[in-house]
């Protein structure tokens, strides 16, 4: 299976922190270095905006585009 370059921001996806919390979002912009991703930002469904580092995020589940 070829690796996935880009992730769909109209599909959700969702994001178990470290806290144990878990939220479905959309993804709005997905910040990486050196192909690994440092920083995640999105909408969760109800319509918060949020940004979370990578130190911070437990699980990440994202739909190709």
């Amino acid at each position: 299976m070829p690796p996935v370059e880009r992730f769909s921001g109209s599909k959700p996806g969702y994001l178990i922190l470290k806290t144990g919390e878990r939220m479905e979002f959309t993804l709005d912009d997905l910040d990486r270095k050196k192909g690994l991703i440092y920083r995640v930002e999105g909408k969760t469904i109800p319509g918060k905006k949020f940004k979370y580092g990578a130190d911070e995020i437990q699980e990440l589940g994202l739909n190709p585009l």
